[in-house]
């Protein structure tokens, strides 16, 4: 694996891993609770479409073809639980995994009509992970949804009980 791809992906394991602290430290009634925002407005949308575009990503390492037609505007309760949530993160990280190893480094990835690189789709891949802490932090201090140590101490956030 070139050094940049690694580089990248090892960025995005240690941005996932943090989903993966909030995903296991978040009661389920905190993944339904909904917010002043059009459309992802719950922490458990947030969640399972990060999963759902993750495995975009990673298939579009697979077919040279980025498409997320599998977003879907409005997630259900049952997908906002904290199984299927976790369910669909595995999978996603598994095929994050399978792909990466398998792919050629010089590979080409039609994005939406734009030629991008393996590099191109992974830092694209950490920034909307990236992205949605940020959202999911904001949610949890305007509602009072306990965030975990490790988000407050990589995110440089100051104590919910301030």
């Amino acid at each position: 694996m070139k050094n940049s791809i690694k580089s990248i992906l090892d960025a995005w394991n240690e941005s996932r891993e943090l989903t993966w602290d909030l995903v296991n430290s978040i009661l389920d009634d905190h993944l339904l609770k909904v917010q002043n925002r059009p459309g992802l407005n719950t922490v458990g949308m947030h969640l399972i479409e990060m999963a759902d575009v993750t495995m975009g990503f990673a298939k579009s390492l697979q077919t040279g073809k980025l498409s997320l037609s599998s977003i879907k505007e409005v997630y259900s309760v049952d997908e906002q639980s904290k199984d299927f949530i976790k369910n669909s993160l595995e999978q996603s990280d598994k095929l994050v995994e399978k792909a990466t190893s398998e792919v050629a480094p010089d590979f080409l990835i039609n994005a939406f009509g734009e030629e991008c690189t393996v590099e191109d789709i992974l830092l694209t891949l950490l920034r909307h992970e990236n992205l949605h802490h940020g959202q999911i932090i904001a949610f949890a201090f305007a509602s009072h949804i306990p965030i975990p140590k490790s988000w407050t101490n990589s995110w440089a956030l100051p104590s919910q009980d301030d």
